[in-house]
């Protein structure tokens, strides 16, 4: 868990979880806590996944609402600059999960943030239980997500789908402004765009907001954050 400041991390393998237990690239939950009478962020920055995540519910365990995340499964702080590049698979039996490419769900803020990996996720429960996944967060609580975008388009499996989409899957009063996605998802919260568009000087005019900061850059025909090029 994470309360103070993350910088400049990576993580490269495979973490799996058959047994109802949540996994991320970078850190389990970052927090918002109150410290000297103030409230103090955890903050992720300039961070990137390469990892294969792996959830497999069974129906038999005591977890109630699971999930898997490219760099944080619970985000309550703040997350900026970051990148998922690796897999993510989940699959459900009958407990809920909730999976994306940067967070599994998020109750802070997450900025300037992108995803470029596959996610998967199958649901053959038989009960009512949900399956949320988004390209940048797999559910939303209050919070907000800006200037993002999401270029792979999440594949479904089973029988039953719940809350699937381009960047966040099931959204209660997340305030989501100026991100994009690719895909056949449909999304009322996001913009989807063709796959050309996303890689246009056009975008990085609107992910770097008219050019009032230098955070986003073109690079090999998409996006991508300006510390990448030497980072």
């Amino acid at each position: 868990d994470n309360r103070g400041l993350i910088v400049g991390c990576s993580f490269k393998g495979e973490l799996l979880s058959n047994n109802n237990g949540d996994v991320a690239g970078i850190v389990c939950r970052n927090y918002e806590t109150e410290k000297m009478g103030k409230g103090v962020c955890g903050v992720i920055s300039d961070c990137v996944n390469y990892g294969k995540m792996e959830i497999f519910l069974n129906d038999e365990g005591e977890a109630w609402w699971v999930g898997a995340g490219g760099i944080c499964r619970n985000n309550y702080g703040w997350i900026q600059r970051c990148v998922n590049k690796g897999t993510i698979i989940a699959a459900n039996g009958d407990n809920s999960v909730s999976s994306g490419g940067i967070v599994g769900g998020n109750d802070g803020t997450i900025i300037d943030c992108y995803n470029l990996g596959e996610i998967t996720t199958s649901n053959n429960s038989t009960s009512a239980q949900a399956v949320s996944v988004g390209g940048i967060a797999g559910s939303g609580y209050l919070g907000s997500i800006r200037n993002a975008f999401s270029l792979k388009n999440i594949k479904v499996n089973g029988t039953r789908t719940s809350y699937i989409n381009g960047v966040i899957g099931s959204n209660n009063q997340t305030e989501i402004a100026n991100c994009y996605y690719w895909g056949t998802d449909t999304e009322s919260y996001a913009t989807r765009c063709e796959y050309a568009d996303l890689g246009s000087e056009e975008m990085i005019r609107k992910l770097t907001n008219n050019g009032a900061n230098d955070v986003w850059v073109l690079m090999v025909g998409q996006p991508a954050l300006s510390w990448g090029q030497t980072g």
